[in-house]
């Protein structure tokens, strides 16, 4: 396996000796998520700690009702928090030899999660350059300075807003202090970073601590966005996939597009596949008393954006109704094309055949699942896709775009090209109207999906993360 050398040209690593010391970064963890990545990063990091591998997993904000028993899980300020207290306490208790000692940690004030900068992000950009240029003393007062100034709002932003920019350079500088600390920096062999919000914090504490970086990218800029895509998001995701050691894809599909748009070498790139929820039973038999009353429900669940394909959804109904008047079209989620989705539905005169129930979250999107005849997934790119793998838990068929990284797994899926609109209703008609062929592609995907599995994606990381310590140690 070929490695890029880390940013700083350290080679100071942990080895086979110990299991592997694992800091990953994430933007979000069940049951507080936006998408699929805080479900692949739970199922990812249960899976790689029954393999013994050790994981800090930090957030830039925790809502304390978690459940991540299985490795420690905290925001920075948390971290900076229990530093205060570690220190204050043995300023009380101590004598003024040790009280010498503790004051050396530095660099645990306290600050907010999600913190949002009194700087515009060129600004911030044109500061950091400014105080790069100082010593390292001097850097560090500069930047205590800064987070004394910087403002205690909180917010989320939407996902192109300066806001979620702020907060992702907030969220890098926190955790590229606290990774100093000796109590956290001694404990890394590797640092893991998921998707293009965290590259930035994995690359400054790449930096500060020599430790090898590896970049999961469940999506690019390109999937989200098309051809044009945002520009500070594209700088992000170039800098960070070019300056790791490492890359992990989350399929074939998702690996040729980071070598197409990132000029990034196939051998720096590793496919791991998702996995899927851990039992396949029905759970429900809602199917079979829809049938009886002439009634097909037809599911599509997901963010209303460009990349899930919710226009092409609509646009097949309209071709699937003139054949079969008697379908509900359920459209769960959110998103920037959720108005527009509902006026093209009034535009075509469908409010009786559409239903518009908003973000689905735990049990209701289990529900959702189970009780539609069939879900569809028109992506127009979609690196992976987990929620064909969650309808077909559920014992609903599905019909996903070719433009996915689930279909290469799947055989026993009906598929289409996102645009083909015709095939797209082609298929929904044919699922609806013939039950028996519903039933072979469930069994047989059930059989499929059963061997698509958290436990073979963390073994194949677990491999990557062994690989790298040795050809670096």
């Amino acid at each position: 396996m070929q490695s890029s050398p880390p940013p700083d040209g350290s080679t100071n690593v942990g080895s086979k000796n110990h299991d592997p010391r694992v800091l990953m970064l994430g933007w979000e963890y069940p049951p507080h998520i936006s998408g699929g990545l805080g479900t692949a990063c739970e199922g990812l990091t249960k899976s790689l700690c029954d393999l013994k591998v050790n994981i800090d997993f930090v957030v830039p904000k925790l809502f304390g009702d978690e459940a991540a028993r299985h490795m420690k899980l905290f925001e920075p300020s948390g971290f900076i928090r229990r530093k205060q207290e570690e220190h204050l306490e043995c300023v009380t208790t101590s004598t003024t030899s040790s009280v010498t000692t503790a004051t050396k940690i530095r660099r645990t004030w306290e600050v907010s999660s999600h913190l949002l900068p009194y700087l515009t992000p060129e600004e911030f950009l044109a500061w950091k350059e400014e105080i790069s240029l100082l010593s390292k003393t001097d850097q560090e007062v500069k930047w205590r300075e800064y987070w004394e100034k910087v403002s205690l709002q909180s917010g989320a932003g939407d996902h192109y807003g300066t806001a979620l920019f702020r907060e992702v350079d907030s969220y890098a500088q926190r955790v590229s202090l606290i990774v100093q600390d000796d109590s956290l920096k001694d404990s890394i062999d590797i640092i893991h970073a998921h998707d293009w919000m965290t590259f930035p914090a994995g690359l400054m504490s790449a930096q500060r601590t020599g430790r090898p970086l590896i970049l999961h990218v469940h999506s690019i800029e390109h999937d989200r966005s098309g051809d044009g895509g945002n520009p500070h998001i594209l700088h992000i995701e170039g800098e960070g996939l070019s300056k790791c050691h490492h890359i992990i894809a989350v399929s074939n599909y998702t690996k040729s597009q980071i070598q197409e748009k990132y000029k990034i070498s196939p051998h720096k790139i590793t496919v791991v596949h998702n996995g899927g929820p851990d039992s396949f039973q029905p759970l429900s038999e809602t199917s079979a008393t829809k049938q009886e009353k002439g009634l097909y429900t037809v599911l599509f669940l997901g963010r209303m954006t460009m990349q899930k394909g919710p226009d092409y959804f609509v646009e097949a109904a309209q071709q699937v109704l003139t054949r079969i008047p008697n379908v509900l079209f359920i459209m769960a989620g959110t998103g920037d094309m959720l108005p527009r989705m509902k006026k093209r539905v009034k535009e075509l005169k469908l409010e009786d055949h559409f239903s518009f129930p908003g973000f689905l979250k735990g049990p209701s999107v289990d529900k959702a699942f189970a009780n539609a005849d069939l879900y569809v997934m028109p992506s127009v790119s979609e690196p992976f896709g987990l929620t064909p793998l969650e309808s077909i838990r559920a014992g609903t068929p599905v019909l996903i775009s070719k433009q996915s990284g689930v279909s290469e797994l799947l055989a026993h899926a009906l598929k289409a090209d996102f645009w083909d609109v015709a095939d797209i209703a082609d298929q929904i008609i044919g699922a609806l109207l013939y039950p028996a062929l519903r039933s072979d592609m469930i069994q047989m995907s059930q059989k499929e999906a059963g061997q698509i599995t958290w436990k073979k994606s963390a073994q194949k990381i677990l491999d990557l993360y062994q690989n790298l310590l040795t050809a670096d140690s």
